[in-house]
Formats: C-alpha cells, sequence, structure tokens
C-alpha cells in the first residue's frame, strides 16, 4: 500500500470576515461576562429569526479553512464495498466519523479510520489542529487495478473472474465555528456547537503547552550535552 500526504492551509482573514457583520452571534469567548462576586456568565443571541447566508459566503469563509489530505492506495477490496465505509464518516466531525468507524463491523473500517488518524495527525504538526477542531469534507474511494483470473466452470468451461483493488482519499477541514454556530436553527444545537468550540480551544491550548515544554525540555538537554562538551574540551 502506498501512502501519501498533502495539505492546503491558508490562513483565515478575521478582516474580511462578513459572517460576523450579519450574524449577530460572538464565540463564546466574547460573551463570557464576570460579575462583582466572581460569577460568571454567557449570553447566546437568538438568530433564528435572522435570513440565511449566501451561498457565495458560506462557500468563501469555507475556503478560507485549513485543509488536510490524506491517501491510501492498493486496498484489496472492491470500491463500491468500501464506499459504504467511507459514507460512514463523510460530512462529520472527525470525533463522530472515529466513533461511527469504531463500531462498524465492515470491513476495513479500521483502515479508513487509521487513514483519518494519521492525516489528523499531519494537522497537529503543521498548522497545530487537534482532532476536536477538524471535520471530515471529503472521504470516497476510487477504482484501482483489477487482476484478472480464470474461473473454473462446469462442462470443462472456464470464466473469468476479477480481483478488484481501490484508493481512498481523505480531506480533513477545519471547523468555522462560527459559522457552525449562525447555521444551527434550534437553541441546542448552537449551544452544543458552542461547548464544542470551547472544548476544541482548550483542546489547543493544552497540545500548545505540551509543545512549548517539549521544546524546553530538548533545549535544555542540548545546553547541558554542550556545556559537557566544553568543559571536556577545556579539560
Amino acid at each position: 500500500m502506498k501512502r501519501e500526504f498533502s495539505s492546503n492551509a491558508t490562513n483565515n482573514n478575521d478582516d474580511d470576515d462578513q459572517l460576523q457583520q450579519q450574524q449577530g452571534v460572538l464565540s463564546p469567548a466574547n460573551n463570557v461576562f464576570t460579575d462583582e462576586t466572581g460569577k460568571t456568565f454567557g449570553i447566546i443571541l437568538d438568530t433564528r429569526k435572522l435570513p440565511k447566508l449566501k451561498p457565495s459566503v458560506v462557500k468563501r469563509r469555507l475556503d478560507k479553512c485549513k485543509t488536510y489530505i490524506g491517501r491510501e492506495k492498493g486496498i484489496r477490496q472492491s470500491p463500491w464495498k468500501l464506499n459504504r465505509v467511507c459514507q460512514l464518516a463523510a460530512g462529520l466531525t472527525l470525533e463522530e466519523a472515529l466513533t461511527q468507524l469504531k463500531f462498524c463491523d465492515i470491513k476495513n473500517s479500521d483502515l479508513v479510520a487509521k487513514v483519518l488518524k494519521r492525516t489528523s495527525n499531519l494537522s497537529d504538526i503543521r498548522d497545530g489542529l487537534q482532532i476536536s477542531q477538524l471535520e471530515v469534507k471529503e472521504c470516497f474511494t476510487t477504482k484501482s487495478l483489477m487482476l484478472r483470473r480464470i474461473k473454473p466452470m462446469g462442462r470443462g468451461r472456464h470464466g473469468v473472474m476479477h480481483h478488484k483493488f481501490s484508493h481512498i482519499r481523505v480531506v480533513l477541514r477545519e471547523i468555522d465555528f462560527p459559522l457552525r454556530i449562525y447555521q444551527q436553527r434550534s437553541f441546542n444545537q448552537k449551544k452544543k456547537w458552542m461547548f464544542h468550540q470551547q472544548r476544541a480551544a482548550q483542546d489547543a491550548q493544552a497540545a500548545k503547552a505540551k509543545r512549548e515544554e517539549t521544546d524546553r525540555l530538548v533545549k535544555q538537554s542540548e545546553d547541558q550535552l554542550q556545556a559537557r562538551k566544553d568543559a571536556a574540551a577545556a579539560s
């Protein structure tokens, strides 16, 4: 099997954010207030009666989100059968997709989950995005090579049977939480995505602190090694 990765990462420009001008829904970080007693309160504005966003606005925002592509080639399974597994993950958040594949009994469901995790590791390495910050934009199979073999039949006849192979293509995209919150029609769904945004921010902050601690320890180890080399050279 061959593995390939690529990414199309673009920076999100807040100055050109047309959604914030229309929605009236702010992120939880900006909608949290603390009173004199120290209690924290959050405000969620009702946007159910506001007009829907134009498709051009939605497309322009989604095009600014970072995307990551993962592939798996030469899988010994029919594209039609393998695509049934990929359809379970397409369109979901990465966390939900991994949960669906975990309890799926169809063949190669664990392989699809492995490709998703591997692509999410690419996003963590390049831009520090965690699993809670990603969604599955695309997940589908394509046709690969097909081996022809002899199929023995009755009365001394024979036919041709085909051994089919498949490719998997996965595209992960950064979640645009303000857009998601605005598009939800019910209050409970908006609250669900706001909690998801808070959890994603906490995961990103924890991962950043872990990377900084790792870099500090590596630098400290290098400094100690250099100091021992200098001491040995001086003696």
